[in-house]
């Protein structure tokens, strides 16, 4: 079986723990999928997805071309208003970046409101979402022929105008999820943080998602998320 990387946020973090445990949940689905597979898992929570791009860029650089054919991509494209900026977030720790907006709202306090404020105003205006999530997909797009496949998985859906025009290549599936959505339709959803249930999902949903990844490994079925939000409102 070829070696697994994954690239993402703390919906694929291994090592999310939750305030009611000292050490990462074994039951989560990346965890689980590592008891199976030889992965490389670089998923940090907090982290956008231009932090996971880079992580990926960096992993590229430091392997032999003719190696990647024997790696599966999961990438996991994360809210791309969290910025991997340097010297403005805590000792630049990516963990940081999911608290972007907080700061430009002033939410969260921190000395460089005013820098965020105005980096909002002037950089994340009208249509900018919806292009920053085409940059990254295209960017994964274009450098999927490399690996044997890939499976671009997004966690708060895609802009809907970029969505019906874009076309993977072959060896890359696209799942235009919204893993966000779906997490808060389970009634264990809450506001506290950290999020008591591991990586934002109750058990049925680990279940799920881990064996739909694990079908698209095997080569079983086509990739997608189409029953999450049924799964993950079941009382």
């Amino acid at each position: 079986m070829n070696k697994i990387w994954i690239y993402g946020d703390s919906f694929s973090d291994p090592n999310y723990q939750n305030q009611y445990l000292d050490a990462p949940d074994t039951h989560s689905w990346p965890n689980r999928l590592a008891q199976r597979y030889d992965i490389r898992n670089r998923s940090i929570e907090g982290s956008g997805p231009d932090y996971a791009l880079k992580l990926l860029l960096d992993d590229i650089d430091v392997t032999p071309v003719e190696d990647l054919k024997n790696i599966t991509l999961i990438f996991l494209q994360s809210d791309v208003h969290r910025f991997n900026l340097r010297g403005i977030y805590k000792d630049d720790d990516p963990k940081q970046q999911v608290y972007a907006k907080n700061i430009a709202t002033g939410e969260h306090k921190h000395p460089s409101k005013m820098f965020m404020k105005s980096l909002f105003q002037h950089l994340a205006v009208h249509g900018w979402h919806g292009r920053e999530q085409l940059k990254f997909y295209s960017t994964v797009n274009s450098i999927a022929h490399n690996f044997d496949r890939v499976a671009y998985i997004t966690v708060g859906g895609f802009h809907p105008v970029y969505s019906p025009i874009i076309q993977p290549v072959d060896n890359l599936t696209f799942v235009p999820s919204n893993l966000m959505a779906s997490s808060l339709k389970e009634p264990e959803a809450t506001m506290d943080l950290p999020d008591p249930r591991p990586n934002h999902f109750s058990p049925r949903c680990h279940d799920y998602i881990l064996e739909h990844i694990t079908q698209w490994l095997e080569r079983a079925s086509s990739l997608t998320f189409e029953e999450l939000d049924s799964v993950a409102a079941i009382v």
